[in-house]
């Protein structure tokens, strides 16, 4: 009972940290310290930069604590282990029948070497195994959208942290493939992903191999089994047990009818357990397979070719969120746990999808069609735990240059049908806008000032033509910092942003009414 209320109770603060991405909480949600935990992501980090991390202390607390207690961040931290036993809790399939032979549990070791040499080789890969960062996506991208669906009619939505319109996610199919896979096989083996997948799994169960408390059996144990069926791992029985597989859950010392199992400190009579390490033939297949991940996502081996600091996205049209670090470092920082899409007010930040194959799937990207990028709005780098997104002070994010407005004349109205249209002029904050008097055309057309324009997307969230937008953002141009001042480097690039045109308020989202009512937008005669 005392582990199901501890479980509950971080499964509760974990879901708390994720309402509150929404501003303006986002400053006090500790979902980025909670990300930090896993000490999968942060390895993978160290390996594939050559820099140390944030999260350090986090991830040596979760160590420390294993060190004495084994696996107990599995059993009773991990938000996603806690909803894969509610899953499993719910189904009677997965308490009997078939069951996967113990030389399965094996993989665990073998994803994660081959995690470990994709990283070496300058391709950070944890992200798709790491349980924090799963259920990141779990609750940010799944859960919370469709809560919001649920309650907008009710007219709470704006009490669980979302704008006008409830948050829509893309590439939904590609997120509850991967996850549907790590929940299905719950239904029938009880934490499957942990028992034989899960490499943050794999890393604590080699420290809990010399873990300080270990699990014993007495002589009065009658052999009765209550251990082995209450197991979520599936390992208690009458014998001892491998420590790196037990998830010191401790609930077979609670059925135990005789008291035969207790924690002792380590050295008090445990015999030689065997313990699933993969042999020789398979760790070289990790090598293998981590190889060729790595240079399958293509990031392999780009940091010893001197382009590590270029870091422009390769896909035409990929937009990052203001603050992003160069793209090669991006890639290897972001967790894809999903906290900026989730706290972004205007729904612009949305997961990325094939566009640059599987190195960026998931990866957050501007898409400016469904929402600009406030001026007064730093929420996204607030939440990011790992510094993929820079945390930047208001002044210093408006020179983050996201990228440049480009104007597709043959389908703009001014241009094109010689219309009379000022919305892209009136949407702009920083006045990039300016209307000109051109051979041809009785009415004014819009050119766009390039030194001005930050890349924000309002001028194509709010053009009024249907179907692709008459002006939208283009990578070209954006400015991409790992470090140092953004506003010091654009002025030398010679950009020359600052706020004009319509202002806008910090607390108000941009009203996008006027696009989609039946009324001609402003500017039209």
């Amino acid at each position: 009972m005392q582990q199901r209320i501890v479980q509950i109770g971080f499964l509760l603060l974990f879901l708390l940290s994720v309402g509150l991405c929404f501003p303006p909480w986002q400053e006090w949600t500790p979902l980025p310290a909670m990300i930090r935990l896993d000490p999968l992501l942060w390895i993978g980090q160290w390996l594939s930069s050559g820099q140390i991390p944030a999260g350090l202390l986090q991830t040596g607390v979760v160590l420390l604590i294993t060190l004495v207690l084994g696996r107990f961040f599995c059993s009773h931290v991990c938000p996603l282990g806690t909803s894969l036993d509610a899953l499993s809790g719910l189904s009677q399939r997965s308490r009997k029948g078939w069951q996967p032979p113990q030389s399965w549990r094996q993989g665990k070791y073998i994803l994660l070497l081959a995690m470990l040499v994709a990283a070496v080789l300058g391709q950070n890969m944890t992200h798709w195994g790491s349980p924090l960062s799963l259920a990141g996506r779990l609750y940010a991208l799944l859960i919370w959208p469709f809560i919001h669906f649920l309650f907008q009619p009710a007219g709470l939505s704006p009490v669980l942290g979302v704008g006008p319109e409830p948050a829509r996610i893309g590439h939904l199919e590609s997120l509850v493939l991967l996850l549907g896979l790590i929940l299905g096989t719950a239904w029938f083996v009880p934490r499957f992903w942990c028992r034989y997948l899960c490499p943050t799994g794999a890393i604590l169960a080699v420290v809990s191999r010399v873990a300080w408390l270990t699990r014993r059996v007495q002589t009065q144990c009658s052999g009765c089994n209550l251990c082995l069926k209450n197991c979520p791992a599936g390992v208690s029985g009458p014998e001892e047990v491998p420590p790196g597989e037990c998830l010191a859950c401790r609930r077979c010392q609670a059925v135990c009818p005789e008291q035969a199992v207790s924690w002792l400190p380590k050295g008090s009579g445990l015999n030689g357990v065997h313990e699933f390490w993969p042999q020789r033939r398979q760790v070289a297949g990790a090598v293998v397979l981590g190889a060729a991940g790595a240079w399958l996502s293509w990031g392999g081996l780009w940091a010893y070719r001197g382009e590590r600091e270029k870091g422009q996205p390769k896909a035409e049209d990929l937009i990052r969120p203001p603050g992003a670090v160069p793209e090669i470092v991006f890639l290897n920082l972001c967790v894809r746990c999903g906290a900026c899409m989730r706290v972004c007010p205007t729904n612009m930040l949305q997961p990325q999808g094939t566009e640059q194959g599987v190195q960026g799937l998931f990866a957050p990207m501007a898409v400016s069609r469904r929402g600009p990028c406030r001026t007064q709005c730093t929420a996204c780098g607030q939440v990011c735990p790992t510094g993929a997104i820079r945390r930047l002070p208001v002044p210093e994010k408006m020179w983050a240059k996201m990228g440049t407005a480009v104007i597709y004349r043959h389908l703009c109205l001014a241009w094109e049908w010689d219309r009379a249209c000022l919305v892209c002029d009136e949407a702009c904050p920083y006045g990039a806008i300016d209307l000109r008097r051109v051979e041809g055309n009785k009415e004014a057309v819009p050119f766009v000032l390039e030194d001005r324009c930050s890349g924000c997307g309002a001028c194509e969230h709010a053009c009024p033509v249907q179907g692709r937008s008459a002006i939208a953002v283009s990578p070209t141009g954006s400015l991409r910092l790992g470090k140092g001042s953004y506003q010091l480097q654009g002025r030398r690039l010679g950009l020359s942003i600052k706020r004009g045109g319509q202002t806008e308020s910090p607390d108000r989202e941009p009203d996008s009414s006027d696009s989609e009512s039946e009324s001609l937008p402003p500017g039209f005669s």
